[in-house]
């Protein structure tokens, strides 16, 4: 047996069994249960495409890139959805765990959890993978009645599009890249999709990229025809924020966006909205309390962890937060 070889896992809880085309009736039968294939953030097969389904993913596997999995409850040994590993590589070796989907009545339960631990364990321990990767939300981003979206990005692309069509009315312009011209892999490293699109003063807009949008060429190729379509994007400028996800962050921090409207903004009363004199106040909140280095053993200093709080402290102060930590509402 190759180490990526289908195989079975399980626990007291769940069993994971090598999805196979006799699973078909029984994924279709779970997917009814709350109409799972109008879900936009995995792909469930519809009515009566089942076996469609496990083809494709059994396509995914024999060329090498997937090992997908039927889930099987324990207590009734009823068939009650889907995951596999995706994006398998193994020269490295890392994958992708996902496409999971599981009948309503078994959402947010333990199972998930269990499934996941099966996945993990067997990822790390047996397979021995140096990365193991969640992917989501980062094939569609949107501006007013524009769309730029991947075509894996929902299950249902053409209903939805049809629906944004009938919302929007003519103004709606749409972008979409194929799994041919941007792979997922490309789509996830690359992060076009991670990108801000904003409108600028003249009603046309740009996008603001991760600087991995640039130098990796199909996520720029892309990204370069989304600005010679026809559609409001007028400018792409690319952005480094490898220092945020150096800290923990990502390109993701472009996506966190609230519009608000005037009103909305004046209701505000702490103090959020960056401008020169905030900024200035936290670069020097950071360079007071943000140490230059930090080794294992200061963990266990209490002295990191009395920094700590009077950081959030004066932070809570400078924005105009007042006090929402438990340590600021009690004696300490």
């Amino acid at each position: 047996m190759t180490p990526f070889a289908p195989i079975r896992l399980q626990d007291e809880h769940v069993v994971l069994e090598p999805l196979s085309l006799d699973h078909a009736p029984a994924l279709e039968a779970a997917a009814a249960d709350g109409a799972l294939w109008n879900l936009v953030v995995t792909s469930v097969p519809p009515p009566g495409q089942a076996r469609s389904y496990v083809e494709k993913a059994l396509q995914g596997q024999a060329e090498g890139h997937m090992l997908p999995f039927a889930v099987r409850e324990t207590g009734n040994g009823d068939i009650i959805g889907s995951t596999r590993y995706y994006e398998i590589d193994a020269a490295v070796p890392r994958l992708a765990i996902g496409y999971t989907w599981y009948a309503k009545r078994w959402q947010k339960s333990h199972l998930n959890t269990a499934c996941k631990r099966l996945l993990l364990r067997h990822a790390f321990e047996t397979l021995g993978c140096v990365a193991v990767a969640f992917h989501t939300d980062v094939l569609a981003v949107g501006n007013d009645a524009f769309l730029m979206l991947h075509e894996e990005a929902f299950v249902a692309v053409e209903p939805l599009l049809a629906t944004l069509r009938n919302r929007l009315g003519e103004a709606f312009r749409w972008v979409m890249a194929s799994n041919r011209e941007l792979p997922i892999s490309e789509a996830v490293y690359g992060y076009p999709f991670n990108s801000q699109v904003l409108t600028l003063p003249d009603g046309g807009m740009c996008i603001v990229a991760p600087i991995e949008s640039r130098q990796r060429p199909r996520p720029r190729a892309f990204l370069e025809r989304v600005l010679a379509e026809d559609n409001p994007v007028r400018e792409v400028h690319y952005l480094d924020v490898r220092q945020s996800m150096n800290n923990g962050g990502g390109p993701a921090c472009l996506r966190q966006r609230i519009r608000l409207t005037d009103e909305e903004r004046a209701a505000v009363k702490a103090r959020v909205f960056l401008d020169a004199a905030l900024g200035a106040d936290l670069e020097a909140w950071i360079r007071r309390h943000y140490r230059d280095r930090l080794a294992v053993r200061d963990l266990a200093d209490p002295a990191l962890a009395r920094e700590s709080l009077t950081a959030l402290d004066e932070l809570t102060g400078i924005l105009g937060l007042g006090s929402v930590y438990d340590f600021q509402q009690s004696p300490r």
